[in-house]
């Protein structure tokens, strides 16, 4: 039976998928038909598969939205001449494996030659290790990096990664570790094997994988005024568009332009912090005085919006009212809170196996199944 095979784009509708491949409105009305949530035929996602087989006079047979190798949606044409529709949902085969490397040039690259994921050496540097190591400046050549996660299979094939259960990254020979533990609330998070959180009340970097362009200093001489002036904050220089994400959890309490500032936004952390972002190129969707963000939020864009001598965000920590180095009293921010004494047990248990995984042996780069 001979077939088409349509790939979802931005802007597609299913109307104008259809009629790309010949077929008028009255096949979305059988469709809708056979009982199918509108959903199914309203929410394309780009990437989505429609393939679409036919009979000898064009008439489809069998029309399927395939979402992803695991989630299909079949249309098939009964006896009577009208669609049945049955959805198909598969379970992937899935195998935990511990994968090395060690840095030789850059987190990525290293990742990359020890088969790990890119997403995953993402989730290590912005999420997992963010509040406990400095990717920007404190990383070096030589250091190492475990991880043991989940690696999705379909008849036989992989076809996707998922959970990352525990890591540990050797950072100027000092190791971290961190295991996923699942609260009895339902919420997951990393910690370290004695239950303490890794997530920082505040993060260092509110951009990653740049660099330092200026840094705070009482006396600095100022780039465009040619003066001597104090600089209340950290620059960091990123090409515009780059995105900004807030720093802890928090509220806003401004977001407009303000002076030298350019466009500038304005974070509450509880009673003592507070945070600024300047030189923005624009806000990200929603931000607006009196929005709650969460820590990693992209509030922003880099700029150079004000009195910028070039792209970068200035990035401002105030403590009870007074301007500090966020770089040199990161150090002293306060933690999430360790893991509940009623969960302590619950927790060990469900830690163990991942943390003796991750232990076991196995050279840098090389991936060893755990069965």
């Amino acid at each position: 039976m001979p077939s088409i095979v349509l790939t979802v784009a931005r802007g597609n509708t299913l109307s104008s998928l259809f009629q790309k491949a010949g077929y008028g409105p009255a096949l979305i009305d059988e469709l809708m038909k056979a009982g199918a949530s509108p959903q199914v035929l309203g929410d394309l996602t780009p990437g989505d598969e429609i393939e679409i087989s036919y009979l000898e006079d064009r008439v489809v047979a069998r029309l399927v939205i395939r979402k992803s190798p695991l989630e299909s949606h079949v249309f098939s044409r009964g006896e009577a001449g009208s669609f049945v529709y049955q959805e198909v949902r598969r379970e992937p085969e899935i195998r935990i494996v511990r994968k090395q490397a060690i840095i030789s040039d850059s987190l990525f690259a290293a990742a990359k030659r020890g088969g790990i994921p890119v997403g995953l050496a993402l989730e290590l540097a912005t999420g997992i290790f963010g509040g406990v190591i400095d990717f920007i400046q404190d990383v070096r050549v030589g250091d190492t990096f475990s991880v043991l996660y989940e690696e999705h299979y379909l008849d036989g094939r992989q076809i996707d990664y998922g959970r990352l259960l525990a890591a540990e990254f050797i950072n100027q020979s000092k190791p971290y570790v961190a295991v996923r533990f699942t609260r009895t609330s339902g919420e997951s998070g990393y910690f370290t094997p004695e239950g303490e959180s890794l997530r920082k009340a505040f993060i260092l970097n509110p951009v990653d994988w740049t660099r330092i362009s200026d840094g705070f200093s009482l006396a600095r001489k100022h780039p465009i005024l040619n003066t001597i002036r104090a600089h209340k904050g950290t620059d960091y220089a990123a090409p515009v568009g780059t995105p900004v994400k807030a720093t802890a959890d928090g509220r806003v309490t401004f977001a407009d332009r303000n002076g030298s500032f350019g466009k500038l936004i304005i974070i509450q952390h509880g009673n003592r912090y507070i945070t600024k972002y300047a030189h923005l190129n624009d806000y990200a969707k929603g931000i607006k005085a009196g929005v709650r963000v969460r820590q990693n939020d992209i509030i922003g864009y880099v700029g150079a919006t004000g009195a910028a001598n070039g792209p970068h965000l200035h990035y401002e920590l105030l403590v009870d009212g007074h301007h500090q180095d966020s770089r040199k009293v990161f150090a002293d921010m306060p933690q999430s809170e360790a893991i509940a004494q009623d969960e302590v047990t619950i927790f060990r248990a469900q830690v163990a196996p991942w943390l003796m995984a991750l232990s076991s042996a196995g050279g840098s780069g090389q991936k060893s199944a755990i069965e």
